[in-house]
């Protein structure tokens, strides 16, 4: 009987590890520590299917905002319209830091945009004149 329940256990744990979801993915990063200007934009391109599942914008923040509406664009058509939310800042400027969403969509290769309702996302040369953005995903 106790190799029946083991035999059961390793089955049910065998199982699990294959039903288990795989983890989302850094699939996009432009960021970089040269100064910036401003932008209203960041976009990438994505070459597979893909499941969005979140994006971090480095964007420089007001007094007392914590949230800053953003729609996101796929070949410039709206798809879906949200709040980002403030997260980590940088240590000796606190008005910069992080600005993140969780998305859930699903994308076929292509231009993904992220426009937020206010240009203060960083942007340079080096970032290729995009707003600094983190993409994460599960390429289907």
């Amino acid at each position: 009987m106790r190799t029946s329940i083991l035999r059961i256990a390793g089955v049910v744990a065998a199982s699990l590890c294959l039903a288990a979801p795989a983890a989302a993915q850094q699939i996009y990063d432009n960021w970089n520590t040269s100064a910036c200007g401003f932008t209203d934009v960041a976009g990438f391109d994505v070459s597979e299917p893909t499941r969005l599942t979140s994006v971090e914008l480095w964007y420089r923040w007001r007094p007392n905002e914590s949230e800053v509406g953003y729609v996101l664009l796929f070949e410039g058509r709206p798809m879906k319209r949200g709040r980002l939310m403030r997260a980590g800042c940088d240590p000796y400027q606190e008005a910069w830091c992080g600005a993140r969403a969780n998305l859930g969509v699903e994308v076929p290769p292509g231009r993904v945009e992220i426009q937020v309702a206010r240009a203060r996302l960083c942007q340079n040369p080096q970032s290729g004149g995009e707003g600094f953005v983190r993409a994460f995903g599960l390429p289907r």
